[in-house]
């Protein structure tokens, strides 16, 4: 039988079967490995200087260009490993190795207007992120999860009011561009529209073109990063939203976002049939626990 060793590096995973040596996201920096497989253009998961030959989505290529990672010894054509989206960002993919390993990187299981929802492979070993692998964390799908944007929205134009939606500028507001494209005055920020017009030279994709400028028509809805400052903004007295899973803790927002939710992320596990689980990244010691309860081996990557 092949010997597998899977262990925690850095941001990312080390994946040894047989001799051969597997680099997952961001891994240390130091560590040698034959490949490098890059699940999507998140600078969590994008290595700053990869390590063995890479593989990875063309998409995912060309935005970790954009963000400052520019990768070599590229691999375009590869027999060991398979790649399947995984709905999270434009390119995002997950890695089935060698017929064995199915490594999920960020995975969103709704198909939501540009994406397709991950449907993943069956495979001996999972791999899978668990950033909201805790019950209480739900979302609902994909078409709730809009319905409730356009209700806050519609409600908060209605009495005149204008708004500031924030997100991680990569990912979600791309995909709120083209939702909300027929409602007037809908603005993005100049770190918003980076990607967007990222978007529509590597998808092809129609997006509004509006930028947050000092002529503002109001009510307005403007697309901001999370962690943009916009206090030149605040003689129009907007409101703000964050976009995020997490409000569901934290409150100050709605829970849209780019990856499952707790019902999702068991629906793939359910759908991979694994003999053997590894969780990683946010709830992974949670989700393991709860994997284990309901008869599955798993353990958390620390």
């Amino acid at each position: 039988m092949t010997k597998i060793e899977i262990r925690r590096s850095g941001y990312g995973v080390y994946l040894r079967i047989g001799d051969r040596r597997y680099g997952l996201d961001r891994i240390d920096s130091k560590l040698d490995v034959d490949y490098n497989l890059i699940s999507h253009a998140h600078y969590d998961h994008l290595p700053t200087k990869a390590r063995g030959r890479v593989i990875a989505s063309p998409e995912t290529l060309k935005l970790a260009e954009l963000r400052g990672r520019r990768y070599y010894n590229i691999l375009n054509e590869y027999k060991d490993v398979e790649l399947y989206e995984t709905g999270h960002i434009l390119g995002s993919t997950a890695f089935l190795i060698e017929g064995k390993v199915l490594y999920t990187g960020d995975v969103n299981d709704n198909d939501r207007i540009i994406l397709r929802g991950f449907n993943p492979p069956q495979a001996d070993i999972l791999i899978i992120e668990a950033t909201y692998g805790s019950p209480e964390y739900i979302f609902g799908e994909f078409k709730r999860q809009v319905n409730m944007l356009l209700r806050f929205i519609s409600r908060n134009i209605i009495q005149g009011r204008n708004i500031i939606l924030r997100a991680y500028p990569l990912g979600k507001p791309q995909i709120l561009s083209i939702i909300l494209k027929k409602l007037r005055n809908v603005y993005s920020t100049k770190r918003v529209e980076r990607y967007n017009n990222a978007y529509r030279r590597i998808a092809g994709l129609k997006l509004p073109e509006k930028i947050v400028n000092e002529g503002l028509e109001e009510p307005f809805v403007i697309l901001a990063a999370s962690n943009e400052d916009l206090t030149y903004l605040e003689r129009y007295n907007p409101i703000e939203a964050r976009l995020s899973g997490w409000t569901l803790k934290f409150g100050g927002g709605l829970p849209i976002s780019d990856h499952s939710d707790y019902k999702g992320l068991m629906n793939i596990i359910d759908k991979v049939s694994p003999k053997k689980i590894y969780t990683i990244y946010g709830y992974a010691e949670k989700l393991a626990s709860i994997l284990r309860e309901n008869g599955y081996d798993a353990e958390p990557l620390k």
